[in-house]
């Protein structure tokens, strides 16, 4: 707010340890879509998208999780299952646009 705040929206700056920096005029796309997202989630409740339904893919999209019984990924030996009780796979699911 104080530094990269601009009319019409957020500003990069050129120079972080100036003590009167100036703003690079360009608003970065993943400002408003993943940074403002992040913080929007970080002061959400809990329950608006509970992280055992859903992962976030690095751009902030939420896909949901599809858990599927018995399932191994090719490659991955059954004792690996066996020491680790937490191995799980994750399916993504991605629809259609």
């Amino acid at each position: 707010e104080k530094y990269c705040r601009v009319n019409g929206g957020f500003s990069g700056v050129k120079d972080v340890y100036s003590s009167t920096p100036t703003h690079d005029d360009v608003q970065q796309s993943f400002f408003l879509a993943e940074t403002l997202k992040y913080l929007y989630l970080l002061f959400s409740g809990d329950d608006l998208l509970p992280l055992d339904h859903w992962v976030f893919n690095t751009e902030a999209h939420p896909l949901p999780v599809l858990h599927l019984a018995n399932t191994t990924l090719s490659g991955t030996s059954q004792g690996m299952r066996r020491q680790n009780p937490y191995f799980q796979v994750l399916y993504l699911y991605y629809p259609d646009d």
